[in-house]
């Protein structure tokens, strides 16, 4: 009686349901904020246990009294203090940002005055690179340092101004820097100290603000121009001037165009090169926004082509697309299969097609509610489809066999009629109404257990609920409103499909059959019930237990950790020498290599476990079904490798990175009061997991074995030479790292200025000692008088956790034997460590 209404609905549900198909985001998982802030600290030049003593515990003490903190773990490197503050699920991360930086702001009062001020970092999954590309260049005048500053200053800017980009990181490639290179002998012979260089080379080359002048009723600017065109006028400064005549940097230094020293490095098979990290925004749609830097970078290369060239190495869409490309042609077949099946019984094509109308107008209709509640097409969302599309189609399976089929006592006369009025059948569909809502309500119901879930699991748990219990709302909606009005202008309201009686008598009689048999033979049925429920439990024991299984990708990693302590330049030959051993192995695309770290950006590296001598190598593969063969080749092609310990992972299933947020598949820790009875039981512990489980697929945090010059000064000595503590700091950092002194800028280009001994004179750290120092008085003081050279054991990080000092091993399962199905077991309680 209502046809217009309902049908105008329906179409205003179809209509937003595609506009709001359009404009969802596409994404692999949904972004969830993790209850975790990070406080990053750095104290420069200082040891591990200096950090941990003097930044790290007051940090760990302050954070300990706020709201809603459940767990506190931090790592305590060289010259920086992480600790990771673990909120519990629900915790607004706003106000708990505010209120750990007021009780950081207390904590700095007490920290030694070189740490700078701590600062606060939100790390989440979504803030991974979507995509990255190399860039190289095509003439070949332009050098590395010079391709440096052209793709930071053009390059990077025009790609952070693509609509949905948070940021694009430039990686890797040689950042130019100027040095100056002193002459200790020359400094001595012309009675010149670091300080009078450092402070004539920082006023040197910038522009500055004079004031201003008056001129009648105008007012001018006045600047002083400062800057140069050529870096070797910085060898014309004039640092002493008195009565022996004046000295300039040329006459004690030699000036270089140099580069700054890398602790990082990217490696496109055996080739440095320069790489731009592309990150997204929170909350944007990563394939449209691949769209538009693939389109950036093709407009980039049109107007630079004479220049540079772009080489893409990933991009995150592509498997963003394929997995939810996968996971729609999953989501088709079950459609089909519905399809079919519904055929099968109803044996009309018409009234199929009909009831399967339920499937996509109950989709468009949560489409709508998706959009509203900002919920991405993701895999959890479609995984949610999947399951629901089966019982979409129940509620209209109910509500039009009610109107077709025949009266019951007519049914049971076996009597064919060619139809019966539209009054019955309303009458019939109007009684199965509630039983379909009832039926409904219950499947919704299931699903309340859901809210009583916590943590990560329950908003995974909760989007799939979200998604089935609004189709099976709206499918219910649909069933008793469109379907039966589309249903009536068929004019087949009460008519009967002979051919679906035939099905329906027969699955009727079939089933009578069983039932009478089992009633009559009732030990069959139960000891069928028996011998399934043994397979049950005994399958139950065997099978593997994970959240979710392996997503097959056409990549894999390889962590690798090599033992002993050397420079960056050691790293690169040796991930050479890798590559050249497995270069005859077939089936390889590409090869991706991130070594080291970077320590100007404190987000790097919050494992505490990568260095100069570490890294990861990407391995591309053409066929992603041979993952797990590839894999057992290149084992086999690096176990002379001796000298560093491996790690081989494949990447974890999405939703399991998000819900572990773990580099390993079981972390094991060892807590102890000093730090030698931890390495000593991690020692034990390593060999005793590697003997059980029979591979070497494991790291421990004490890993390098690596050691550290240490200068211990003659304190008693100071007094007599007139020279402090802080003179002797300046003058070792002037000659192991150099000091920043000022910038040169060219052509908008700030490349930075640095003042350093010169590499020559200093061959080892023994070598310093024979340098002279410049006292308070103006007189030279050998540093062998003042210090001492010793060697003695490093260690790289220091772990705590609830302020307790701990080791860890990391074991990732073995591709070719996984965890619980290795013939071995990690058999902890045999192992004791009573001390």
């Amino acid at each position: 009686n209502n046809r217009i209404p309902i049908y105008a609905i329906w179409l205003a549900i179809v209509i937003f349901g595609i506009l709001s198909l359009l404009f969802i985001n596409l994404d692999l998982v949904p972004d969830i904020e993790y209850p975790q802030l990070t406080v990053v600290t750095n104290y420069p030049n200082a040891t591990p246990e200096e950090v941990k003593n003097l930044v790290t515990i007051p940090i760990e003490r302050a954070v300990y009294s706020l709201k809603g903190v459940e767990s506190v773990n931090s790592i305590s490197r060289q010259s920086f203090s992480i600790v990771k503050i673990r909120y519990k699920w629900g915790t607004n991360l706003n106000v708990a940002h505010i209120e750990l930086r007021e009780k950081l702001d207390l904590a700095v009062a007490d920290f030694p005055r070189e740490v700078n001020r701590p600062t606060i970092l939100n790390f989440q999954l979504s803030q991974s690179p979507v995509y990255a590309f190399v860039v190289s260049s095509i003439d070949p005048d332009i050098d590395s340092r010079t391709l440096y500053q052209f793709v930071r200053h053009n390059i990077v800017s025009d790609i952070e101004g693509i609509k949905g980009v948070s940021k694009a990181e430039l990686r890797g490639g040689n950042r130019p820097e100027i040095d100056i290179n002193i002459d200790p002998k020359k400094m001595v012979k012309y009675s010149v100290g670091p300080r009078e260089i450092l402070a004539s080379i920082s006023s040197f080359g910038k522009n500055r603000p004079v004031g201003f002048l008056k001129k009648g009723n105008k007012e001018y600017s006045v600047r002083l121009e400062g800057s140069v065109k050529d870096y070797q006028k910085y060898g014309d400064i004039v640092v002493k001037n008195d009565k022996k005549g004046s000295v300039a940097v040329k006459n004690i230094a030699n000036i270089t165009y140099g580069s700054t020293r890398k602790r990082r490095d990217i490696l496109l098979g055996k080739r440095e090169v320069l790489a731009v990290y592309v990150y997204k925004q929170p909350g944007t749609n990563i394939v449209k926004i691949s769209r538009r830097i693939k389109i950036g970078t093709k407009e980039l290369e049109n107007q630079y082509g004479g220049i540079v060239r772009f080489e893409k190495i990933f991009d995150s869409s592509i498997w963003v697309k394929r997995s939810l490309t996968e996971l729609g042609i999953a989501l088709g077949f079950g459609i089909l299969l519905t399809i079919f099946s519904v055929w099968i019984w109803m044996r009309s094509l018409k009234i199929s097609l009909l009831i399967i109308l339920t499937i996509p107008l109950s989709m468009l209709a949560t489409f709508i509610l998706m959009e509203l509640l900002g919920i991405s097409i993701n895999i959890l969302t479609l995984g949610g489809f999947s399951l629901a599309i089966g019982m979409i189609v129940d509620n209209s399976v109910i509500i039009v066999t009610s109107a077709i089929v025949l009266p019951q006592n007519d049914a049971k006369s076996g009597t064919r009629y060619k139809g019966t009025t539209a009054s019955i059948s309303y009458k019939r569909i109007k009684n199965a109404v509630p039983a379909v809502t009832s039926a409904t309500l219950t499947t919704v119901v299931v699903f309340l257990p859901v809210l009583f879930l916590s943590g990560v699991l329950k908003i995974f748990f909760m989007m799939l609920s979200l998604i089935m219990v609004s189709s099976l709302i709206f499918s219910l909606f649909a069933s008793i409103t469109i379907i039966p009005v589309i249903l009536s202008d068929m004019n087949n309201i009460g008519c009967t499909n002979p051919r679906f009686l035939d099905v329906d008598y027969f699955t009727r009689g079939l089933y009578r059959k069983a039932l009478k048999y089992l009633f009559r033979h009732s030990y069959v049925y139960i000891l069928i019930l028996l011998i399934i429920s043994s397979l049950g439990f005994l399958n139950y024991h065997l099978l593997d237990k994970r959240l979710m299984d392996p997503y097959p990708q056409d990549f894999f990693f390889v962590k690798f950790f090599i033992k002993r302590q050397g420079s960056i330049k050691y790293t690169k030959i040796f991930v050479r020498r890798i590559i050249n051993r497995i270069n005859s192995i077939k089936g390889i695309r590409r090869i991706i290599t991130t070594i080291g770290e970077d320590p100007s950006d404190p987000g790097q590296n919050l494992s505490g476990i990568f260095g100069v001598n570490s890294g990861v190598m990407k391995f591309y593969i053409v066929d992603k079904d041979n993952i797990y063969k590839k894999i057992s080749e290149i084992k086999r092609a690096v176990e002379g490798f001796n000298e560093a310990d491996f790690l081989f992972t494949i990447p974890d299933n999405p939703v399991q990175r998000i819900v572990s947020r773990s580099d390993f598949d079981v972390k094991i820790k060892v807590y102890g009061n000093s730090k030698e009875k931890i390495k000593s039981a991690q020692n034990k512990l390593y060999s005793f997991i590697e003997g059980d489980i029979g591979r070497k697929n494991l790291i421990s945090s004490s890993y390098r074995k690596s050691g550290e010059d240490v200068f211990c000064i003659k304190r008693e000595f100071l007094p007599y030479f007139d020279v402090t503590i802080s003179d002797i700091g300046e003058f070792l950092k002037l000659a192991v790292s150099g000091v920043p002194a000022g910038s040169w800028v060219r052509g908008g280009f700030d490349i930075p200025i640095q003042l350093k001994l010169k590499e020559s004179s200093i061959k080892n750290p023994g070598d310093i000692l024979n340098l002279y120092l410049i006292n308070r008085n103006n007189s030279w003081v050998k540093i062998s008088n003042l210090a001492e050279v010793k060697n003695r054991k490093a260690i790289h990080a220091i772990f705590r956790e609830n302020q307790r000092d701990y080791g860890w091993i990391g074991i990732n399962e073995d591709p070719d034997e996984p965890l619980n199905k290795s013939s071995g077991k990690i058999s902890l309680k045999s192992f004791f460590i009573h001390d």
